[in-house]
């Protein structure tokens, strides 16, 4: 046993001295000792032997003694002396101070009976008795009022508050009962679960409501969030607020909040989350709360409620439940939402917004280093590079790190590769765009497109900007100096199957990003505003992971302004005036599909970063385009003359794949490599689909295959 735990037997040995004597006063008042006639019908007497086998040893006083009250308050408060002197370190001094029953004695009593409750089974006998009931074998607060009465005269004073229940916090933590509702004579006074843990210096949340909530222990560090919390809590302990503050960290859960509130507690945090527990009836959100209230506000441990949500009606009904329970035990909570919530907070207590912090890109590359460490790379392996493309949380780091373990250790891997880790980044996303963007795969690498070189240049330039932008414009001060903002945006201008899309998902390949396509015809509305929110709600969201947008047939939004002749014409404008606003604002890369280049106004053209022309290919980039669009593994005949196609039709890119592939499928349904034959065939549907008339001579040597 500690020490703590060995004081707190210490003490609790003498203060229930003081219970044994007010007991035994009130039993041998009533009757209820042998050889006295018992006051009521339904009396359970008991022997002086009995009791005196039960009651502890030493400190109890003669009940006949005229000066008993005096007596008792003498010993009382040698006792109260005693406990500052000696017994500050205990846990049940610390019990007895977050309470009140260090002020108030009424309390004080009350606890003393909860405490004797739990000490032994001989208590429970005695308070039968005093309850003339041998089913009521618990203390009530009808019997602290009686003990209290017998040192104070202003026990019919203390009645109504005492019984009120009030907003204490001994009624709020240490009883199990609901804060905030009337008590009667008869209510019991029994410990909550949380306040048993508690005492018995048990550090870890009370088994009862471990599917309720989690514990995460503080590990004894300090980061950029636990400070800025720690700041944030020292100036509102300082002028404490009768209600409960709220405390909103937007996008905390992904920012490492319960590691910093941890660590801003040094005790560690408890976590709900909302999204699960809003399943749960009223009743046991209720009885769980008052569980978890009690084991925090005694241990001074603060709780974190992720997934605040205000739209959905069941999480807002949990939330409210807990506020209520946790109200006045807990001087603050934290919840995981966004600063938009904060009008839907409750109106009558302070409500604070903040966002956590980032660790900064040297800290991130070291904490790579030390959740991967002891593991071999493959030189695609660059920390560096990975500190840049993700803005991850402490958190985050070592979850990811630890999946790609599991993940080697199942998968067998021996050498850790770039890819392992960024497809692990990326699967643990979770974005949801609410169908205005879908997910593109980056399925192609640069080896798979014929760009010429001055666009490729362009590319790297876009792609090299993107990774330094972060790191530079803090150290050399340009996000000062930028008016409209620091995103980045390109403009892929050319024919329908140029290579557009492929390149844009060949830059998220090679930067180790999500690329979403946005549905354009979703995003736009006839009601006016809802545009506008659908095109925030986009960029909110790519904002939780710095993914590559992409907006496909852009020249829909971008076209050339109108001249206002109607409201219509107005909105449409500001609409489009809006979306580059929030490209600008964004902190990631927006890449714009068109192929009508034409059509696109110059002013916009003037606000967009990087703007690629794609051409269709001459016959050498055909004839590389024919040969190399099938993978390998596709069976060719090695007698195929592509150069034959490549000479004699002008096609896209995405024209030769079709063609090719459905050639490939031709020859599998044959049973034979993708020949002269299976080709022409092909590209005759091709040609035919694109409106062009072809004839056998258009084949040259394999248009006897026509």
């Amino acid at each position: 046993m500690n020490d703590g735990l060995e004081k707190t037997k210490r003490l609790l040995w003498s203060e229930l001295s003081v219970l044994d004597a007010l007991l035994l006063n009130v039993l041998e008042r009533r009757g209820k000792l042998e050889g006295a006639l018992p006051l009521y019908s339904r009396g359970l007497p008991m022997s002086k032997s009995e009791l005196s086998s039960f009651i502890l040893d030493g400190g109890v006083l003669d009940m006949q003694d005229p000066s008993f009250r005096e007596s008792m308050l003498e010993f009382f408060n040698a006792l109260k002396q005693l406990e500052k002197e000696s017994f500050q370190d205990a846990p049940l001094y610390s019990f007895l101070e977050k309470t009140g029953a260090l002020k108030d004695d009424l309390i004080r009593i009350a606890v003393l009976l909860m405490l004797s409750f739990e000490e032994g089974l001989h208590y429970r006998r005695i308070f039968s008795v005093l309850n003339e009931n041998s089913g009521m074998s618990y203390p009530t607060a009808g019997m602290a009022l009686t003990l209290y009465g017998l040192l104070y005269d202003d026990v019919y004073e203390k009645k109504a508050s005492f019984l009120s229940g009030g907003r204490s916090l001994f009624f709020h933590v240490i009883m199990d009962h609901k804060p905030g509702s009337m008590l009667s004579l008869t209510t019991p006074l029994v410990l909550s679960p949380g306040a048993v843990s508690f005492l018995f210096g048990k550090e870890e949340l009370p088994a009862g409501v471990l599917h309720f909530a989690s514990f995460v222990p503080s590990d004894g560090k300090s980061d950029e969030n636990s400070d800025l919390l720690c700041s944030l809590f020292d100036g509102l302990l300082k002028e404490p607020s009768k209600k409960t503050a709220l405390f909103y960290a937007e996008d905390g859960r992904r920012r490492g909040i319960k590691s910093a509130l941890s660590r801003a507690s040094s005790r560690g945090a408890a976590v709900v989350e909302l999204s699960f527990v809003k399943g749960f009836s009223a009743s046991e959100i209720e009885r769980q709360s008052l569980v978890l209230s009690s084991f925090l506000a005694l241990n001074g441990i603060p709780l974190l409620l992720l997934d605040y949500d205000s739209k959905d009606n069941a999480v807002t009904k949990a939330f409210r439940i807990i506020l209520n329970i946790m109200d006045n035990a807990l001087p603050y909570l934290v919840i995981e939402g966004e600063e938009k919530e904060l009008s839907n907070a409750p109106a009558d207590r302070m409500v604070y917004s903040f966002t956590p912090l980032l660790p900064s890109f040297k800290k991130r590359e070291k904490l790579w280093i030390e959740a991967l460490s002891g593991i071999k790379t493959k030189e695609d392996v660059d920390f560096e590079l990975l500190s840049l493309s993700y803005d991850l949380s402490e958190e985050e780091i070592k979850n990811i790190a630890s999946r790609v373990r599991a993940k080697m250790e199942v998968s067998g891997e021996n050498l850790l590769s770039r890819e392992t880790i960024v497809d692990t980044v990326l699967s643990g996303s979770g974005l949801d765009f609410g169908g205005l963007a879908t997910r593109l795969p980056a399925s192609y690498s640069w080896d798979d497109t014929e760009l010429p070189q001055e666009d490729r240049e362009v590319i790297k330039t876009v792609i090299d900007r993107y990774r330094m932008s972060r790191l530079k414009e803090e150290e050399w001060g340009l996000k000062k100096k930028n008016a409209y903002g620091n995103g980045i945006s390109i403009l892929f201008a050319g024919p329908s199957g140029t290579g557009k899309t492929m390149s844009a998902m060949c830059m998220a390949g090679e930067l180790g990003l999500e690329l979403y396509r946005v549905d354009l015809s979703r995003m736009s509305s006839k009601w006016i505003g809802e545009t506008e929110k659908n095109i925030g709600k986009v960029f909110d969201e790519a904002e939780k992971s710095r993914c590559i947008l992409f907006f496909d047939e852009a020249d829909a939004l971008f076209a050339k302004r109108t001249d206002i002749s109607t409201s219509n014409d107005k909105h449409a404008n500001n609409e489009t005036a809006y979306i580059l606003q929030k490209m600008e604002e964004y902190d990631g890369l927006s890449i714009m599909a068109t192929n009508l280049y034409q059509n696109f106004d110059t002013a916009f053209l003037r606000r967009i970063t990087y703007i690629v022309r794609f051409e269709n290919p001459d016959e050498k980039t055909r004839l590389s385009l024919w040969k190399k669009v099938l993978p390998k593994e596709v069976p060719v005949d090695p007698k195929l003359d592509f150069a034959v196609f490549a000479e004699r039709f002008e096609l896209s890119g995405a024209n030769i794949k079709s063609i090719m592939y459905a050639a490939a499928y031709m020859a599998a349904a044959a049973g034979k490599p993708v020949d002269a034959e299976c080709v022409v065939r092909a590209a005759k549907y091709e040609l035919k689909k694109l409106g062009r008339m072809v004839n056998a001579s258009d084949f040259g040597p394999y248009g006897g295959l026509f």
